[in-house]
């Protein structure tokens, strides 16, 4: 399914994936200009962390390192979120940001981040510019440790 550019804009080619990226447009309204990336980089350095407690009746002491996608295009900047197949036995048809729980073989949080994404809609080359603070989840003893990433202009997303 193929729908225009635009909120909520979704992008699949082939067969249907597990997840398949789709694009959410900022709508900030046009009184308000983008910073450019240094800028971006500059106000997610400066961001204070703060690590929420966890949720009444959870841990939240396992981590998932989760990838939050920019893009630019045309003016406008996009967040590329991810809608799980409706089939999937877990979290069947939710939409989220591409990640998961780390491998062994993750040097960080950051690298989980990374390779899940490129695993799950296709997208390397994404840089990482920042990170958010982490965020306990109700549905489960997991916090997500979010991280912001440019997406390549050249990027093709699955």
């Amino acid at each position: 399914m193929s729908s225009p550019r635009g909120k909520g804009a979704c992008e699949r080619r082939g067969r249907s994936p597990p997840r398949r990226a789709c694009a959410a447009i900022l709508g900030l309204g046009s009184n308000v200009s983008l910073p450019d990336l240094p800028s971006l980089a500059a106000l997610l350095a400066a961001h204070p962390r703060i690590d929420v407690p966890a949720l009444p009746g959870r841990r939240n002491h396992l981590q998932a390192g989760v990838l939050v996608p920019l893009r630019f295009v045309d003016g406008d900047l996009e967040v590329v979120l991810t809608e799980r197949a409706a089939t999937l036995r877990h979290h069947g048809g939710e939409v989220s940001f591409p990640g998961g729980k780390p491998d062994p073989s993750d040097r960080d949080l950051e690298h989980t981040a990374l390779r899940e994404a490129e695993e799950e809609i296709g997208l390397r080359g994404a840089r990482g510019i920042g990170r958010l603070s982490s965020i306990p989840l109700y549905t489960s003893d997991f916090r997500l440790e979010p991280f912001v990433a440019v997406v390549p202009r050249d990027a093709v997303l699955v």
